[in-house]
């Protein structure tokens, strides 16, 4: 009968695989070759980039892996606290997360395909692990946000929709929001709290404890490589901009992403609806300093495109691939 149940659970994983396979690589085509905001973007980027490759391009694309793997390191580093995996693992452990991405609001399911790739007996505290990764990066957008704000009512640059009293309460809000971000960040005992007293979630008692390994100069260290993993992210979206010929300074280039970056953070999307709300985000900040639409737009289709659906489809094989090993009693 052991064996049986063994039996029927692998076939379930098995069929739970190859769903996610497929329901990722249908949202994929149908997003790139079945969605007529994608087609216009894509005969613009065609026109754009009908030239050889340029070495920006390169820069870009190598810049790709260097994102996903400062990911990978900072996962590493979290999980490491309590178990043990390798680097080039967590590498694959990220990129399978964001597969799972595509059917989340703002990517908030990446930890389902991470924790797969920890021991069975560790996946709850490897959720716990993801969840102060995700913090740190949010806290990191929210801050440079509030920089960016804090540029654009300095310069008085006019955004569509949010003008003059409008930015100041968009830094205030960022404020207070960066503000809670460092209290739970760096306080774990808020996110304990709220866990033994919600009926619902006291399974997760135990796991949670893992957040007590995680010390200052630790949770310190994650977010460096959150602010370095963003600053790569960042830099590729305006190198891109340039590629496309967006004429706009350095300055105020970095300072349009990272108001982007901060409105598309808050705004709850998901992968079917993200490219139109970043499209519209994008534009809105960037007509400040800049009236190329088509460069803008495509620069952050393109961004869009490597940074997120490619690591998307591998992932999709990845788990596909790979080796679930069955739970185990806690």
């Amino acid at each position: 009968m052991a064996i049986d149940r063994i039996v029927k659970r692998s076939s379930i994983i098995r069929i739970l695989k190859w769903a996610v396979f497929v329901a990722a690589t249908a949202i994929i085509y149908l997003k790139l070759f079945h969605d007529k905001d994608t087609t216009r973007i894509l005969s613009s980027v065609a026109d754009i980039l009908r030239y050889p490759l340029r070495p920006l391009l390169i820069v870009v694309l190598l810049m790709v892996f260097v994102n996903w793997m400062i990911e990978a390191r900072k996962w590493q580093f979290l999980v490491n606290r309590f178990g043990s995996i390798s680097l080039g693992r967590a590498f694959k452990a990220t990129i399978a997360g964001t597969c799972f991405s595509l059917f989340t609001p703002n990517r908030v399911g990446e930890f389902l395909g991470r924790v797969i790739f920890v021991e069975p007996s560790d996946r709850k505290k490897a959720v716990f692990a993801t969840i102060v990764g995700s913090i740190a990066q949010f806290l990191t957008t929210i801050l440079m946000g509030c920089f960016a704000a804090i540029w654009f009512i300095y310069t008085k640059a006019t955004i569509q929709g949010i003008q003059g009293l409008g930015m100041g309460v968009v830094l205030s809000l960022s404020i207070m929001l960066a503000f809670l971000c460092i209290v739970i960040y760096f306080q774990p005992s808020i996110i304990r709290t709220v866990f033994s007293n919600i009926r619902w979630l006291r399974k997760w008692r135990q796991a949670i404890l893992v957040l007590d390994r995680y010390d200052k100069a630790s949770l310190i260290t994650v977010l460096f490589l959150s602010i370095f993993r963003y600053l790569v992210f960042s830099t590729q979206f305006v190198l891109l901009l340039f590629l496309f010929e967006v004429d706009i300074s350095v300055t105020n280039a970095y300072a349009s992403v990272f108001l982007v970056y901060l409105i598309s953070t808050i705004l709850p999307t998901v992968i079917f609806s993200e490219l139109g709300v970043r499209e519209l985000v994008a534009w809105s900040v960037m007509s400040a300093f800049a009236t190329n639409e088509i460069g803008i737009v495509a620069a952050s289709f393109v961004l869009w495109v490597i940074n997120l659906l490619v690591p998307a489809a591998v992932g999709s094989v990845i788990v596909l691939g790979s080796r679930v090993e069955l739970s185990t009693s806690q």
